[in-house]
């Protein structure tokens, strides 16, 4: 009995679903693509298995290749040929789930914490997925310290304060700010040689100036603020809070200096 070719379609589908198997070599995928082979012409030099192989490996190494460019940080630590192996085993536990290959790598902090003995490095991870986050975030018109200037004081002062879609707040338990700056020194001087990061608690603030996305440790007291004023408070009203702990000069002072810098970081509309 002569069987009917499959549907462009379902040829699709087939030739999808073994390409994106996981399997890399013509071995692994003969026993998967089954009767699927048949239909894909090959010769002695270069069998129907390895012409579909082809597609499985460049799959897998274009999503490693993805993950290493979000991930380039995590990479360093474990060097290249764990990071690669991580991260197969990652896109084997998480195939991607979304059609844009932006975020094939978004569960791969919360992989590392089950598959890493380090504690850190998923939030290593995490500040490098916020990054990311933040680089791709909508733009708004950032306030400028001329259009503080501009307004009347008492209207600033009953101003609700307002962020800008382009931040994250990071909470980590590690001091992982220091460790990518020393990785970043590391891959300056070619030394790859770094202190992993000490057990301090920090609120990191992740942020975009222009096309450039930053960060920044904040003490306790301006991630306190912050994170008020991201609920929305007014300017005269934080600087109240600020007189309950501070003198008047003091909250006065404080309030300005941080105002100074959310201007300079782009980080209110």
């Amino acid at each position: 009995m002569v069987r009917e070719p499959p549907s462009l379609h379902e040829l699709q589908a087939r030739v999808h679903a073994a390409a994106t198997s996981g399997a890399r070599t013509p071995g692994a995928l003969s026993s998967d693509a089954g009767d699927l082979l048949e239909l894909i012409e090959g010769d002695d030099s270069f069998p129907a298995d390895a012409r579909l192989a082809v597609y499985a490996r460049m799959y897998v190494d274009r999503l490693v290749d993805a993950l290493s460019e979000d991930y380039p940080k995590v990479r360093v630590v474990l060097g290249d040929e764990a990071f690669v192996a991580a991260a197969e085993r990652y896109l084997h536990a998480y195939p991607p789930h979304h059609p844009s290959i932006r975020f094939a790598g978004d569960r791969f902090p919360a992989f590392l914490a089950g598959d890493d003995p380090r504690p850190w490095l998923p939030e290593l991870a995490r500040l490098e997925l916020a990054r990311l986050d933040v680089f791709d975030a909508a733009d708004d018109t950032p306030l400028r310290l001329d259009d503080v200037r501009a307004m009347d004081p008492t209207a600033f002062a009953q101003r609700v304060l307002r962020w800008v879609r382009a931040h994250a707040i990071v909470e980590v338990a590690w001091s992982i700010d220091e460790t990518w700056r020393a990785i970043e020194e590391a891959e300056a001087t070619r030394a790859f040689d770094f202190v992993p990061p000490a057990p301090e608690p920090r609120t990191i603030l992740v942020f975009r100036q222009g096309v450039v996305v930053r960060h920044r440790a904040l003490d306790r007291e301006e991630a306190r603020a912050l994170v008020a004023a991201c609920g929305g408070i007014a300017f005269g009203d934080l600087c109240e809070a600020l007189a309950r702990e501070h003198s008047a000069d003091e909250a006065r002072e404080l309030a300005f200096e941080w105002m100074g810098r959310w201007l300079a970081c782009e980080l209110l509309v």
